[in-house]
């Protein structure tokens, strides 16, 4: 039976993960510490969504859950720590921001934030936080009609990948769970996570044997996934699992 090696969680989008020991399985992805993956988001002026795609260097943002905020650090740059409580209705600032075809309303954290963010990306832009009365749900052509809500991620609650695909790429250069979509990857691999820098890119080699026509030939891999049951339930790494494969 496979065993669960690696939790990850991404609280902001396209920024460093944290890996942890274990997290609480959500219908719209992973939580631990009532931080949610891809709670908050990078936009520009227009409140379109940044990514590693174009900027490299949010590689080196890297948050840490702390008791009552989110501590965002970047070499060179005084920390910032992000309140965890959700803003008082009568505070809180709301803005549309576009996540490829979804628009959606965001709270948009404070001016010293914006100003952290620009210095540390080096372009004007401003920190999102996903609304909580927002529903956006993962594409039903590929859900099979299922409505399985996600945050700021790129489409699906979760990306699914085995350790021997993995193993298997590097050599060339679950029952709760129900994979629906091959993720078609992007260049966001090629990006050195340790030093915010594009190096080799591994879709070179993954071209050659990934290529996949459910996604009009894009290059896939992992499995972007949703939560069919056991929303509330812990993950521990090490933990066995059931895995259901789809054709």
């Amino acid at each position: 039976m496979p065993t669960l090696t690696q939790l990850i969680l991404y609280p902001i989008k396209s920024c460093a993960g944290i890996a942890l020991s274990e997290a609480t399985l959500t219908e719209a992805g992973l939580m631990h510490e009532d931080i949610y993956d891809r709670e908050w988001m990078v936009v520009d002026l227009q409140g379109n969504f940044l990514t590693q795609r174009e900027y490299p260097r949010m590689a080196l943002i890297r948050p840490r859950i702390r008791a009552e905020t989110l501590e965002v650090r970047m070499p060179g740059m005084m920390g910032l720590d992000l309140p965890l409580d959700l803003p008082h209705p009568d505070d809180a600032h709301t803005i549309e921001v576009k996540v490829w075809n979804d628009t959606v309303p965001a709270y948009d954290c404070d001016e010293l934030t914006a100003t952290w963010f620009s210095k540390a990306l080096g372009t004007p832009c401003r920190l999102v936080r996903f609304h909580p009365e927002t529903r956006r749900i993962a594409s039903l052509d590929w859900t099979g009609g299922v409505e399985a809500p996600t945050m700021f991620a790129d489409g699906f609650p979760l990306l699914v990948i085995s350790r021997a695909s993995l193993d298997d790429l590097n050599g060339k250069l679950q029952a709760r769970i129900q994979p629906v979509k091959p993720c078609p990857r992007c260049p966001i691999p090629s990006v050195d996570q340790a030093t915010g820098e594009v190096g080799p890119d591994p879709l070179d080699i993954l071209r050659s044997y990934r290529v996949n026509p459910r996604v009009n030939g894009g290059i896939a891999f992992g499995m972007n996934a949703i939560v069919r049951d056991g929303a509330g339930e812990v993950l521990r790494v090490g933990q066995e699992i059931e895995v259901e494969l789809a054709l």
